[in-house]
């Protein structure tokens, strides 16, 4: 498997993003307007709440930044992402829910009248990103969720799989025959699980980013 990929701008914020994960999930798991028991009162004996917390603040994180480079990007308002974030004040009256199909969504917005009453109905009008996760060490697993990217067609999909202990050859071997059936830019990112990310009061998160190059993964090794 090479090494070397010609990487695009979008390759590089996504790669900026997964940098800055570390600074900034646990101001997400500490926030009053994510949480109403911030990161901190958890007990450190309850691992699988603090694992829990740290896993979604994760996701939160991910949505908001997409979101945030893409409404600069597409210099539109338009953008929004699931899970949503609160800081976004003129969200517009899109059903509330914790996702939109997918673990994390990200899409411009459209709206027209109601023929029947008038109102105003918003709907995604262009996916930009969908992304499923699977910390599990389980390829059947990882294969029903990388296989719900297929049904979408977002400009850019990305699967995140277990790592850390777990050599990721075995994913990147068996995912290539559903990555063969995708026709969007996809990443697949392998992250250390939850569990491991927390101690002394600092993040650290292992990770590795491939792509797909519609006939194989490369791995992502930035020099910027």
């Amino acid at each position: 498997m090479k090494d070397k990929i010609s990487l695009t701008g979008y390759d590089y914020a996504l790669i900026d993003i997964i940098r800055n994960a570390k600074n900034e999930i646990l101001k997400i798991a500490n926030s009053k307007k994510e949480y109403k028991i911030p990161f901190v009162k958890i007990p450190v004996d309850a691992e699988d709440q603090r694992n829990k917390r740290l896993s979604q603040s994760w996701v939160k994180y991910l949505a908001y930044s997409l979101e945030e480079y893409f409404r600069k990007d597409f210099n539109s308002n338009n953008v929004f992402a699931f899970p949503a974030n609160p800081e976004i004040t003129n969200r517009p009256k899109i059903k509330k829910r914790n996702e939109f199909l997918y673990d994390i969504s990200v899409g411009e917005y459209y709206s027209f009248k109601s023929s029947i009453n008038k109102s105003t109905i918003w709907f995604q009008a262009q996916p930009l990103w969908q992304i499923e996760s699977e910390f599990s060490n389980n390829m059947r697993e990882v294969a029903i969720d990388f296989s719900k990217l297929l049904a979408g067609n977002a400009t850019f999909q990305m699967m995140v799989g277990p790592a850390g202990d777990t050599d990721e050859t075995p994913y990147l071997t068996d995912m290539a025959q559903l990555a063969n059936h995708c026709n969007s830019e996809l990443y697949f990112l392998f992250l250390s699980h939850p569990s491991k990310w927390y101690g002394d009061g600092r993040l650290t998160i292992k990770w590795k980013l491939y792509k797909w190059d519609w006939t194989r993964w490369y791995r992502i090794r930035p020099t910027k």
